[in-house]
């Protein structure tokens, strides 16, 4: 089956003016279509608008509600505090707090049995008496369980008891019973708990003045001022929400108009005759994305709307007291701004939405990818919340984390412009990438074959099934028998794991891949293909980019110790071996870190692996295996995130050029500037060199230049058209 025929090069202004005019059309007939169901706008668009009011006014009447509850909330104490002396006695009675309907009785008698006994541990003061039973010291089990029998028989909330003292010159110990499970006990033991606080203070102070005339530790007062303005600490308040807001409201949005959009078209059947009209895949894809992004657009202005208006009627406060006088005309042009800086993460949602979306066969499947998108999103989003994490250029070229913390600082008045171009640029270009995606997804020969294609597809998987079968080969061998290796001598126990099982298994792979393929082992493992030009712009991109990936991955481990910290056993470990590695000449050093892993892993991995997994697998399918094998070949959990990363830009930069070599080039300088940097410069000064402005524009260049587009030679086999333009060229197959 053919597609219908492409307008011919009448022009490119004719093009040009063809094509916007197909983007509108297309853009136009979708908003329409999703306008037409009121009720599905209403839901999605409308309704979270009025939800932000009726939430923090709920919250805040709540919160009032509860104050004058437990403010009037009635609390029966009995107490025994004969063994205090009476000064001491009555200074205690004097403070404890009077609400309305409390009531305080003496029951000595009553509570002698709780008296004696062993004294809790210091700086104790209450004692839960719905535990009894639960501790194995049978005098304490007695006790506990007198003062359960006692609650109920004085019908009280709280005990308090002053035990004496076990020693001379030893102070009594006063002990409060309680049940944790009753709220009325609870509020007695706080009552009790600030009473018994506040003398025991005054008493040390007294104390104090009483022997030494003043506190010999209070050499000078120390205290603090925030001068900052009531618009900065209310945008940094704000600042901290809205990032994580913004995201979640242009996935929620954004997902209903993409469903719409593409997987629900494609399950009624319409999306196929669209694909087949005579217009080109791009200016559809273009189309659809303008209506998905225009839906999560308006979704966050709404919702930005309905938050400054809480803002200004003083709702915000139950979030942050400082949001409480906020200048709604500041905020107002400082979100502004940050909607200015979102404008390209709103773009990159909306496109990865469309790219889900229009790989879904159903509107039911779709709706399964958006909560693993929404988690993502959120998990890139939320370390905006934290003050101290500091937006540099390297966290800025990390999508969605580096716009969310130049909004929170736009907020906040201290909006840094390197960075926040950083981020601008960046994002743009990954939305640009993956509205690519789109249109290479938007395939009608593929859609209208439908299960046809899919079945030949699963038949023909043997490919990729043997790739990862190699890879996990590959894995085991490096964790189990190279760690036995090293283990008895580093240094050539790494020689051996690399040189030895990690080439030695890329080789065999690619001997079996490429009878399997029809294939030279050479072009299996990427050392031919590719352009002379494209190979060598690729090894120069790459080149380039290193250094500064090197640093953003240094970045990326900081911010994971927040959330999952390496086991300081494990670190300790981690840095002897790197130590170890390092202490040796330079030449040695950049050999055993730097062009080792790079030369035999990439044969492994971006190699023979990525050759016979792109065969079977579609190009997302393909980085994500390749990627996830060789994070695990390095063994630990800690480092898999900012490893499957590395291995997801080289492996694109493979499939963009066609060659190992720059894979090779950007692995070995990614290692080599970290040996150089310890070994040439050991007090640091070439890393901060490296967070330099320059260096961030230079990782951007590099890697712009390394995965320009160009026709890559790694290609699926996989038949979309007749004239099946991902057959292998005939100088890569065997003889």
């Amino acid at each position: 089956m053919t597609t219908s025929s492409r307008p011919g090069a009448g022009g490119s202004g004719a093009r040009a003016s063809g094509g916007r005019s197909v983007v509108a059309l297309v853009a136009r007939g979708e908003l329409l279509r999703l306008l037409r169901d009121r009720k599905a706008v209403f839901f999605a668009l409308v309704l979270p608008l009025l939800l932000y009011p009726l939430l923090f006014l709920g919250s805040e009447k709540l919160g009032q509600a509860s104050e004058r509850r437990m403010e009037d909330q009635s609390v029966a104490i009995a107490a025994n505090l004969e063994a205090l002396d009476g000064d001491l006695r009555q200074q205690l009675l004097d403070r404890l707090p009077a609400p309305d309907g409390a009531t305080f009785s003496i029951a000595d008698e009553l509570l002698e049995g709780l008296t004696d006994g062993a004294a809790p541990e210091a700086g104790a003061v209450g004692e839960d008496a719905s535990n009894a039973g639960g501790d194995d010291h049978s005098g304490e089990d007695a006790q506990r369980e007198r003062a359960s029998e006692l609650l109920e028989e004085l019908a009280v909330d709280l005990l308090l008891v002053a035990r004496p003292s076990d020693s001379e010159g030893s102070p009594p110990v006063i002990v409060a019973w309680f049940r944790r499970n009753d709220e009325s006990g609870m509020r007695a033991s706080q009552l009790i708990g600030s009473a018994v606080s506040d003398l025991s203070t005054t008493l040390f102070e007294a104390r104090l003045v009483e022997l030494l005339g003043v506190d010999p530790a209070q050499s000078f007062a120390a205290t603090s001022e925030d001068v900052a303005s009531v618009a900065d600490s209310a945008g940094l308040a704000l600042g901290k929400l809205l990032p994580l807001i913004a995201v979640l409201v242009v996935l929620s949005g954004g997902a209903f108009a993409a469903l719409e959009a593409f997987a629900a078209e494609r399950e009624v059947g319409t999306l196929e005759t669209l694909l087949v009209q005579p217009v080109e895949r791009i200016d559809i894809a273009r189309g659809k994305l303008i209506a998905v992004l225009a839906t999560g657009l308006a979704a966050w202005i709404g919702n930005a709307a309905s938050l400054i208006a809480c803002a200004a009627g003083g709702l915000l406060a139950t979030i942050d007291e400082g949001l409480a006088d906020a200048p709604v005309a500041v905020l107002i042009g400082r979100v502004g701004l940050g909607t200015v800086i979102m404008l390209p993460t709103i773009a990159l949602i909306a496109s990865v939405l469309g790219m889900v979306s229009a790989r879904a066969r159903s509107y039911r499947e779709g709706q399964n990818y958006i909560l693993p998108l929404t988690l993502a999103g959120m998990a890139l989003a939320s370390p905006a919340a934290a003050a101290d994490v500091v937006f540099d250029p390297l966290l800025a070229l990390i999508p969605v984390l580096g716009p969310s913390l130049a909004m929170r600082d736009a907020l906040a008045g201290s909006l840094a412009p390197v960075p926040a171009l950083v981020a601008l640029a960046s994002s743009a270009v990954y939305a640009l990438l993956a509205l690519r995606g789109i249109a290479n997804t938007l395939d009608a020969e593929r859609l209208l074959q439908g299960a046809d294609v899919d079945a030949e597809a699963g038949a023909r998987r043997a490919h990729a099934r043997r790739a990862i079968l190699w890879g996990g080969v590959g894995v085991g061998a490096v964790l189990l028998i190279g760690s036995w290796l090293q283990s008895k001598d580093l240094v050539w126990g790494l020689v051996a794991t690399l040189w030895g099982l990690a080439l030695g298994i890329a080789l065999l792979a690619a001997r079996d891949l490429g009878k399997k393929l029809d294939l030279r082992p050479a072009a299996v493992l990427g050392l031919t293909g590719g352009s002379p030009v494209g190979v060598g712009l690729g090894v120069c991109g790459a080149l380039l980019a290193g250094p500064g990936l090197g640093q953003m991955a240094g970045k990326v481990l900081e911010l994971q110790e927040r959330v999952l910290p390496m086991p300081t056993v494990d670190a300790g470990a981690m840095e002897q071996v790197f130590a170890a590695l390092l202490d040796r000449p330079l030449i040695v050093a950049l050999f055993l870190v730097a062009i080792s892993p790079a030369i035999c892993e990439e044969l492994l991995f971006r190699g023979a692996v990525l050759t016979g997994l792109r065969r079977d697998l579609s190009v997302g399918k393909t980085l994500g295996w390749q990627a996830l094998l060789f994070a695990l070949a390095h063994g630990s959990v800690h480092r898999l995130v900012p490893t499957a990363s590395l291995g997801l830009i080289l492996g694109l930069l493979r499939l963009r050029t066609g060659s190992i070599l720059p894979c090779i080039a950007l692995h070995a300088s990614y290692n080599g500037v970290l040996v150089a940097a310890t070994q040439m410069d050991p007090e640091g000064r070439a890393a901060s060199l490296l967070q330099h402005p320059a260096w961030m524009l230079a990782t951007i260049a590099g890697l712009a230049l390394a995965l320009l587009p160009r026709q890559a030679a790694v290609e699926s086999t996989t038949p979309t058209t007749p004239t099946k333009p991902n057959a292998v060229p005939t100088a890569d197959r065997q003889p």
